[in-house]
């Protein structure tokens, strides 16, 4: 079992430096996502554990921050004003965004934005989620349901958090949190929760995003060695949010 860690916002709210972005045109095709292979004859084992706190204030940062803030913008609206040049961008959900009109227009929103490869570009590792109208809710993200079936709703829609994603540790933690199956919770004499996660499921999941980031820059024609390294950045963040090597 590997030592905790906490995750400390709700959806990250702060942003992080991004691989550099090269213009080479726009890209109209629409991707067609195929789920990843699971690996086969393996067992689930005790895995890493993570724990989650409710305050909800955004990440430490691990890199210097931006001169300014990062805008916000609310998903399902069309993005019809997408800022660009940004650090970052912060896309605010809601809750009644669990519903399947509000969720299938969260999920075209980020379609257009994958689909688009100055869009994919210019948001490489600079994506942040926050959801409105938690500063009250003592209740931890993860555990909130609407927030769970909001990103799980948008993972089997749109599974290309490896590239867009910040390399946040905290914000990959309550992500992972929300899309993977919980063992029971555990109060740690510090206040935080832990759990423990099913070693399989987590190596499933990985394999999964591997098969959309690869998809991803495929269709974008990303070199190889600008994929590894957005690849290898995230999952440096999922290693230290669950506290293992993944």
């Amino acid at each position: 079992m590997v030592a905790p860690i906490a995750p400390r916002c709700t959806l990250g709210q702060s942003p992080m430096q991004g691989v550099p972005a090269r213009n080479n045109g726009t890209g109209d095709a629409r991707l067609r996502h195929t789920p990843g292979c699971r690996p086969r004859g393996t067992h689930a084992r005790a895995g890493p554990v993570l724990t989650s706190r409710p305050a909800l204030r955004p990440p430490t940062m691990s890199s210097s921050p931006p001169t300014s803030p990062p805008p916000r913008v609310a998903l399902g609206t069309g993005l019809a004003a997408l800022p660009t040049g940004q650090s970052g961008v912060v896309f605010t959900l809601e809750l009644q965004d669990a519903l399947p009109a509000r969720l299938r227009r969260c999920a075209r929103d980020l379609l257009h934005i994958s689909d688009n490869v100055v869009c994919t570009e210019q948001l490489t590792g600079r994506m942040f989620f926050a959801f409105n109208g938690l500063e009250r809710d003592p209740r931890q993200v993860h555990t909130i349901p609407e927030c769970r079936e909001v990103l799980r709703g948008l993972h089997r829609r749109w599974p290309y958090w490896m590239h867009f994603l910040a390399p946040e540790p905290d914000l990959w933690s309550v992500l992972l949190l929300c899309l993977l199956p919980l063992g029971p919770g555990v109060r740690l004499p510090n206040g935080r929760i832990a759990h423990e996660l099913d070693h399989e499921a987590l190596q499933n999941l990985i394999t999964e995003l591997t098969v959309a980031v690869n998809e991803l820059h495929y269709h974008h024609k990303v070199e190889a060695t600008t994929s590894k390294r957005i690849q290898a950045r995230a999952m440096r963040a999922m290693g230290r949010a669950t506290g293992a090597r993944t």
